[in-house]
Formats: C-alpha cells, structure tokens, sequence
C-alpha cells in the first residue's frame, strides 16, 4: 500500500477549511436558536415606546424628539433615559424596511450571530486551539442567559453583540500583542451610546492595553480612545445646548416636557431600595407621570416619624398624576435622601450596594429575555413566602419548569467562573489568566457600578454574560487539556 504524503501547505489549508467550518456552524447555532425565539415569541419591552417614538421621529425630519408624531410637534430631546443609539439603529433599519418590527429583530439575531462568531475565531487565534474555540462559541450561541433577548425591541440584544465584538477585539488584541484601539474605540462609542452604562466597555480595554503595550504607550492608547469617545459626546451636548435642554441628562426617568429629572427622590430610593421589585414599585411609575402608583415598603424609614413625613410627601405627590415632578417636592426628598446618608453611612454606602449586588446575581425569578415571564401578581413579594413557590408552579408549571433549568444553568456558571478564577492563579498559562483579568475587571466594574447607582434589574447583567461564560470554558478547558496531556504521558 502507497502511503500518501500530505504537504505542510496541505495540513495548513485543510486545518483552515476546518476552523472555517466550525466558525459557521457556530454562526449557524446563533442566529437559528435566537431567529427561532424571535419569531415564535415577539416581545417589545416597557421602554419600546420610547424607542420607536423617537425613531419615529427621526425619519419623518423631527429630530430626536418624544413629541407625538401626530401632532406635528417637534421638541428636541436629549434621547429618552439614555443617549439615542438605539432609536437611531431602529431608525436606519425603518429607513430600509419600512416600519417593520420584525426586522428589528432579524438584525438583532444576525449581530448576535455575527460577533459570536468573530469571538471564536479571536479565541481560535489566540489559543492555538481549535477545540477551546468550538467550545466557548458554542456556549455562547446556546446560553440560555442570552437566547431570548433579540426577541425584545429594546437594547439589550444589539448591547449583548456589542459587548462580544469587544471581547473579541480584546482578544484579537492579546494575540497581536498591540491595542486595536481603534475597533475597541468603537465599540466603547457604541455600547455607550445604546446605555450609559455601556461606557464602562472602556474598563476591559484599558486592561487589555496594560497588558500588550508598555505603559507609557498603553496610557497614551487609552487616552486615544477616551477622546474618541468623548468627541462623540462633546458633540451631542453641543447639539443640546443649542436645543436649550439641561446640560444633566435625564438618567433617572424619562421626563417628555423635558423638564429636569427628580433626582432628589431617586437619591432618597438608593437610601433603603435594594431589589428590582422594590424598583418596580417606587421608580417605574415616574416615567408615566403615574405617581399615585408608587408603592414603598417599611425599608423606606427608621422610625414612625420618619414614616409620617414619607407618607405626606407621596400623598402631595399624587396630586401631580399626569404633570411632570414637583421641584418642591423633589428638594424634599432631596433633603430626606441626605438626613439618611448622614445618619447611617455606613449602610448607605456598604451595605446596601452589597446587599444589591448579591440581589442582582442571586435573582432566581428572571426569565432572561426566555418567554417565561409569570404576571407580576405571581412576582416575589406579592405572594405567601410559605405558599408562593407552589402557587407559581401549579398556574404556571412550563415557565417555572424554565425559570428552574435556566436559574440552574446561571449557578453552574457562576460556579465554574469561581473555580476557573482560582485556577487562574494556580499555574494557569499566561493565556488563560489575561482572558481571566480582563474579564473579570469587567463584570466587577459593571456590578459595582450598579450597586452603587441602585440600578438593580437582572437584565442589566445580559452583556456581561457572554464574558462569564467566556473565561469559565476557556480556563476550564486549558485546564482540562493540561490534565490530559500529563495523562497520556504517564501511560507512555
């Protein structure tokens, strides 16, 4: 028998067919998976109306404006509660689609799709491994963390693609041993601009330059992004002051009269809030104007006077329905928000982030975008504590059955993320402990940032999973490939 002798040239072409060929199906498993949620569960989301108010808007020469298209109105806003990257992406898509929704949610799926698969071949790249590559890509095109959000029209689908491109280009940036700042300038420009909190994108960049460039140079990098991202800024706020709206933007609620933001009563809800029910109850009713719906509970004061003075304020608050907040009312809440801070600091500032940011990764109720939701009469809180969990179960058996297997899977994760951090430092290659720290310097900014800000919604964890996902199989498996080889050399 003639043994055939294949080329270096050859091995290296037919290792490239292969790699391409695990990168489509990567690309394959995630768009199907959130193209089939997409079309069989088409949601929108509580802040849709706002997105599509102000794309709207812009396609018919308004501008970005919440007035009603059809009363011809057009007030300039600063972009709803965040800047106005997402109703500018539905308008570019209405521009080519018509008013389509489900277009929308096409393009959603396919970014998803698309930066999951420019993330696997980053890994692919950077490892030299092929099966760390298959593994994390298809993690990431199955998670059930990650699935379900391109079905909803708000910006948590586009945010999750933005944040893998970045990871991907962190990664590019780690093989190349040079910061591809321009991308990851990008990237920081788009993340930012679809949520504010998009911005803190910035932290994994500046740890990825401190570890591929010298210091000196990886500084001047980063100061080369932060002008970047501040030129875009810079730009709007021009455009604001020119509109002759408040230089502060509206982060707290959506105030459509474009009148300033209640952020003395926002500063008093960081003062005892630490669950996203509790933010259900007393913040979401501002973006309506709907103030007889606010709802605290007794976390909201120390003592029966303290409680009197809080049950007074919401009572002349309610007496507004319809007009936007109160400034008197506001500096009230104000003042009450800083009696608190002041007479217990330490709480303020230590334990009720703490206590949000355990809430914030420990919720077992989220759907995560999975059309799983149960009505808010079922919600926590809202029901018997001894009775609730079997009340929920047996009116809604299928989406508890699924709030359980993806609760489960978030556990095993976060599991696996800890073990793979301690790892990190055990031996772990260079490799594995670069994609552990940029990681991770991420997810512990963007916790903190929340738990800080009383920004407490499970959904806000969405861009950060991918990263979770990505370190816990790429040291797990180095780790587990590691233990192997060690193995086959001792039955040699």
């Amino acid at each position: 028998m003639v043994r055939q002798v294949v080329s270096p040239d050859m091995q290296i072409a037919m290792r490239r067919r292969s790699s391409s060929g695990a990168i489509a199906l990567i690309f394959a498993l995630a768009f199907a998976t959130r193209f089939v949620l997409a079309l069989a569960f088409p949601a929108e989301g509580g802040d849709w109306p706002t997105y599509a108010t102000i794309a709207d808007n812009i396609l018919r020469g308004c501008g970005v404006s919440l007035s009603v298209p059809a009363d011809g109105d057009c007030r300039p806003h600063f972009g709803g509660n965040h800047l106005p990257g997402y109703p500018l992406f539905v308008a570019a898509i209405w521009r080519v689609s018509g008013a389509s929704e489900a277009m929308i949610r096409v393009v959603q799926c396919l970014l998803c799709a698309l930066a999951i698969a420019r993330l696997a071949a980053a890994v692919r790249a950077f490892s030299g491994s092929g099966g760390a590559a298959l593994a994390a890509g298809i993690v990431l095109a199955l998670s059930p963390l990650t699935i379900g959000w391109p079905r909803y029209l708000v910006t948590e689908g586009i945010s999750i693609a933005v944040a893998i491109w970045l990871l991907a280009e962190c990664v590019a940036s780690l093989t190349d041993r040079r910061l591809r700042w321009i991308s990851l300038s990008l990237a920081v420009i788009a993340g930012g601009w679809l949520r504010w909190d998009g911005f803190l994108l910035a932290v994994p960049v500046a740890l990825t330059a401190f570890m591929v460039e010298r210091p000196a140079r990886a500084v001047a990098r980063c100061a080369g992004v932060g002008a970047l991202v501040a030129l875009t800024l810079a730009g709007w706020t021009w455009r604001n002051h020119r509109a002759g709206l408040p230089l502060a933007p509206p982060i707290a609620v959506i105030e459509k009269s474009n009148a300033p933001s209640p952020y003395g009563y926002v500063a008093w809800g960081a003062t005892w809030a630490t669950t996203e029910y509790q933010r259900v109850a007393w913040l979401w009713p501002l973006t309506f104007m709907r103030y007889s719906g606010v709802r605290v509970d007794s976390s909201a004061w120390d003592s029966p006077e303290e409680q009197a003075r809080v049950v007074k304020l919401l009572d002349d608050l309610k007496s507004w329905d319809g007009r936007p907040f109160p400034p008197a009312l506001d500096a009230q809440f104000s003042d009450l928000a800083r009696e608190r801070a002041a007479r217990a600091p330490l709480r303020t500032y230590v334990q009720l982030p703490a206590e949000r940011a355990l809430a914030l990764w420990s919720n077992p109720f989220s759907s995560f975008g999975l059309p799983s939701e149960i009505p808010a009469d079922f919600s926590r809180g809202q029901v018997n504590v001894q009775s609730g969990w079997v009340e929920i179960a047996r009116a809604y058996p299928g989406q508890t059955i699924t709030k359980m297997l993806t609760t489960f899977y978030r556990i095993v994760t976060m599991a696996g993320f800890a073990a793979a951090l301690v790892l990190s430092f055990c031996g772990a290659p260079k490799p594995s402990r670069e994609i552990m720290l940029l990681t991770t310097g991420w997810i512990v900014a963007r916790t903190l940032f929340f738990a800080l800000t009383d920004n407490i919604e499970t959904r806000f964890l969405a861009p950060m999973i991918p990263a979770l996902e990505l370190a816990t199989v790429f040291v797990l498996f180095g780790w587990v490939h590691k233990v192997a080889r060690r193995s086959l050399k001792l039955f040699r």
